[in-house]
């Protein structure tokens, strides 16, 4: 079975906790969560890197160097993971999925780094490790211009590549209800029998949210009480995936 990697730093809000205990529901002892106490157990990360106040691209960083060594799986830690998505692996080819997007008001499919599958040392994710090798991350600090960084490295090599396959947006996505990403599922109508694998609540489709004016979605992220996160959530919502859960 291979390797399946999480990363956080700080202390994991309420919803980070649910969606990394369900990423250890199905992989189990596979399932290494990261800190920045033991990630240097598995990779050495230069003092730039280490000091990098541009998280998301030192996340990004992390992923990359993780899977180009051992391969493996990569979840983000807002992955709601319902079911083992290996059967999707092809001839260990590696994979990158679709995430949905909102663009100019419609909802478009986007390439997004946020679960990844490679074999160790694929030409696929040594390739984009060469171009994370290759930023400045000394005085690198996020901005509006360089928020999708890293991202972006990977949209350049995935888009059209013959080497990486590109997954359903439907596999992490609900077929249901799409706002459910943007303004997560508040009345319970996404049905979580409509998402195959999983729902990748996006933090960054959050943020779009908030700028909306809606400050629901970044609300519900930074939650630190289970109890409390569970009871912002319909019922009926929470009994879908209660059930869901005493099924596996």
């Amino acid at each position: 079975m291979s390797h399946v990697f999480t990363y956080w730093e700080g202390t994991p809000y309420a919803f980070t906790r649910v969606c990394l205990n369900s990423i250890t529901s199905i992989f189990g002892s596979n399932h290494i969560h990261l800190t920045p106490d033991s990630i240097e157990d598995y990779i050495g990360l230069n003092l730039s890197v280490k000091k990098c106040k541009h998280l998301s691209f030192k996340s990004d960083y992390i992923r990359t160097m993780l899977l180009e060594r051992y391969g493996g799986w990569w979840f983000d830690c807002d992955v709601l993971l319902f079911k083992n998505p290996q059967c999707l692996i092809k001839k260990n080819k590696p994979h990158i999925w679709n995430l949905i997007y909102r663009v100019s008001g419609e909802w478009v499919p986007l390439i997004n780094n946020g679960i990844l599958y490679s074999p160790s040392g694929s030409d696929w994710i040594t390739s984009i490790a060469e171009d994370f090798r290759k930023v400045d991350t000394e005085a690198l600090v996020l901005s509006y211009e360089n928020e999708d960084i890293g991202q972006n490295i990977y949209e350049k090599h995935s888009v059209g590549n013959p080497n990486v396959v590109v997954g359903c947006e439907y596999d992490f996505n609900s077929s249901f209800n799409i706002d459910a990403d943007y303004k997560p599922f508040w009345d319970g109508r996404i049905r979580l029998d409509s998402a195959n694998y999983g729902i990748h609540i996006g933090a960054s489709l959050s943020r779009w949210a908030a700028a909306d004016g809606d400050l629901q979605a970044s609300d519900i992220l930074s939650i630190t009480s289970l109890d409390e996160l569970t009871s912002r959530f319909s019922k009926s919502l929470v009994s879908q995936y209660l059930n869901m859960k005493s099924q596996q």
